[in-house]
C-alpha cells in the first residue's frame, strides 16, 4: 500500500492511506467482496462495528438502491460491486454523503480481469454536501 501512496504523491496527487479497520472487520469485508465481485448484478452490504452484515441489497446490472431508513447506515462501512469495471459513480459519492457512511468500498474487475477494491472514507471534517 505504501508503494501506491508513493506513486500517487510522485504524480502530485494528494493521497492518504485509508484508516485501517479492525482485522476481524477487514476479513469479513474481504470475504463479502470475494463473494460478490463476479455477480452479474450489483450487491451491497453494510457492516456494523464488529464486521457483521447489518443490511443487504441486490440491484440490477448497473445499480443497487440502498433503501435503509434515514440514519440506519450512519457510521457504517458499505461495500458493493460494480459490474462495469469502474470505481465510484456520482451516485455513490452522493449516497456516501447522504447516508453519512464511515466508508464506501467498491469491488470490481477491469477489462483484463484484474480485481480492484476502491475505498472512500469520510473525511475527519465530515462529508461535503453533495446535491
Amino acid at each position: 500500500m505504501e508503494r501506491v501512496a508513493e506513486e500517487m504523491r510522485s504524480r502530485g496527487v494528494a493521497y492518504e492511506q485509508p484508516t485501517p479497520l479492525h482485522p476481524t472487520v477487514e476479513a469479513r469485508i474481504a470475504a463479502q467482496a470475494a463473494s460478490i465481485i463476479d455477480k452479474g448484478v450489483e450487491h451491497a452490504a453494510a457492516f456494523d462495528a464488529a464486521g457483521n452484515i447489518a443490511y443487504r441489497a441486490v440491484g440490477t446490472r448497473n445499480a443497487v438502491s440502498i433503501d435503509a431508513p434515514r440514519g440506519a447506515l450512519k457510521d457504517r462501512n458499505v461495500l458493493h460491486n460494480h459490474t462495469n469495471g469502474l470505481s465510484f459513480s456520482a451516485k455513490d459519492l452522493a449516497a456516501s454523503s447522504r447516508l453519512d457512511l464511515a466508508e464506501l468500498g467498491i469491488m470490481t474487475r477491469d477489462a483484463m480481469g484484474q480485481a480492484w477494491m476502491y475505498r472512500l472514507q469520510r473525511p475527519d471534517s465530515g462529508w461535503p454536501r453533495l446535491t
